[in-house]
């Protein structure tokens, strides 16, 4: 959005960017300050975060079409905006997405990593396995192992297990 200050007019900015940025700033730091707030002041403050956000979805009327873009986006995706206040699991931002991805995007301009399709395709799958069983404390090798074994027995693949840590 920093881009899109610098390059819309003046008067957009003032009227729908810098509120909408202002907003999101709020938001996030209202996530941050759950605990302090306790649960009442917590939702007093997400209500007039809300109330914000329908006052500018509403009452700007930029016709710039960068501004109409961003309207309608965010008018389309309004009830999945806000899921880290509803959510305290659900992080504000996607910066450990992109750290997880970053090595699919330094194997792919390796220039020699997967010179088939098939090969990238199945290193980002594993990548996304290994990843998501980390963030789940679930161990991928021994899933694995489950899930070749019931895949050998014609068995229904297992559901994953929360790996414990080891006492030996």
């Amino acid at each position: 959005m920093a881009k899109l200050r610098e390059e819309l007019p003046w008067q957009s900015v003032r009227a729908f960017i810098q509120p909408l940025i202002d907003l999101f700033r709020d938001a996030i730091q209202l996530g941050k300050d759950r605990e302090k707030l306790g649960p009442a002041k917590f939702h007093e403050v997400y209500e007039r975060i809300i109330d914000r956000f329908d006052g500018l979805m509403l009452g700007t009327r930029s016709r710039h079409p960068d501004c109409v873009r961003i309207r309608k986006r965010l008018s389309k995706h309004c009830d999945e905006l806000f899921t880290f206040l509803d959510d305290p699991a659900v992080p504000a931002d996607h910066n450990g997405t992109e750290r997880d991805i970053r090595s699919l995007a330094a194997a792919r301009s390796d220039g020699g990593t997967h010179r088939a399709d098939w090969s990238a395709a199945a290193f980002a799958r594993l990548k996304s396995v290994i990843v998501t069983g980390m963030k789940n404390r679930v161990r991928f090798i021994r899933y694995g192992i489950e899930v070749v074994r019931a895949k050998l027995r014609g068995e229904r693949l297992p559901l994953p297990f929360v790996a414990t840590p080891d006492t030996s």
